[in-house]
């Protein structure tokens, strides 16, 4: 996908200023509040990789893991609850999925975090609800 170009034009024809931040992201000045444009097709992965994460399309299961296992060395970071909450309302399946694999994880210590962040997230009422659990 290409930057959008209808976009772009009515807010320049707003005399907004629309400006690459770098690939894939724009800042939007003139705007009565900060407006950045992303377009997730045009990032960097290995840069943005947890910007990646939050496509509805996702498909590769392992920058997710590597998500995982960074928020099971540091839960203490509320951007991991917020990001994994987006994940999961966009891609409820492939989660689900890399969170079954981490559990066969022999590591009780991560399966005990696995478990605390389905609770958290109420995951485990929903995949109930669902027939899933």
């Amino acid at each position: 996908m290409n930057q959008p170009k209808k976009l772009f034009k009515h807010l320049q024809e707003r005399e907004k200023d629309v400006y690459a931040h770098q690939e894939g992201i724009y800042y939007v000045q003139g705007m009565d509040i900060p407006i950045q444009i992303i377009i997730q097709s045009k990032l960097s992965s290995k840069d943005n990789e947890y910007l990646t994460l939050l496509s509805d399309q996702l498909q590769d299961k392992e920058p997710l893991q590597r998500a995982l296992k960074n928020y099971f060395h540091d839960n203490q970071n509320e951007l991991y609850q917020l990001i994994f909450q987006a994940i999961f309302a966009a891609n409820p399946s492939l989660f689900t999925e890399v969170l079954k694999m981490q559990r066969l994880d022999r590591d009780p210590d991560v399966q005990r975090k696995i478990d605390e962040l389905v609770r958290e997230f109420e995951w485990d009422k929903k995949w109930k609800a669902e027939g899933k659990l």
